[in-house]
């Protein structure tokens, strides 16, 4: 038990001590998000720029999934003195199970606040989405969301 808590404890330090360094190529993020849909986040840096992230939950009552590929705009904002406010931009896919299982593409748009001294990410976004299956739709899709970021490298 002891070597299982000084694992956690010096993880969480290790991950402390990165907080400036969140957001490179191997840095996974893990959170809540509440929007479309309510449930868990995951995000995980491929490059310095592009990130992959993973949503999974429930949204007016049934499963949801999304997977979106993300590209970092980290100079489009004016930047605030203490942390960083970048936007990002991708595209992805959707997935609800409903009577009939909803798939779709989602153009996401959003703006992320990196904290100076803690590796987390607070979200906001939107994405329009076009259902295409089971029927033709659209769809808006929004949520803000919070990550704590570990390091893989």
């Amino acid at each position: 038990m002891r070597k299982i808590f000084l694992f956690v404890l010096l993880s969480g330090l290790s991950a402390h001590a990165r907080a400036a360094e969140a957001r490179k190529a191997g840095d996974l993020g893990l959170g809540a998000i509440v929007g479309v849909p309510i449930g868990g986040t995951a995000k995980y840096w491929i490059t310095d720029r592009v990130a992959g992230d993973l949503a999974m939950g429930v949204h007016s009552g049934e499963f949801h999934a999304q997977w979106d590929l993300l590209t970092t705009l980290r100079t489009a904002l004016p930047q605030p003195r203490r942390g960083s406010l970048p936007l990002y931009v991708g595209l992805g896919m959707a997935v609800r199970d409903e009577k009939d299982t909803w798939v779709g593409l989602r153009f996401v748009g959003g703006v992320s606040y990196f904290l100076p001294d803690d590796p987390i990410e607070i979200f906001a976004e939107i994405a329009p989405a076009l259902e295409m299956t089971p029927d033709a739709a659209g769809d808006i899709q929004g949520a803000v969301g919070l990550r704590y970021y570990f390091s893989l490298r």
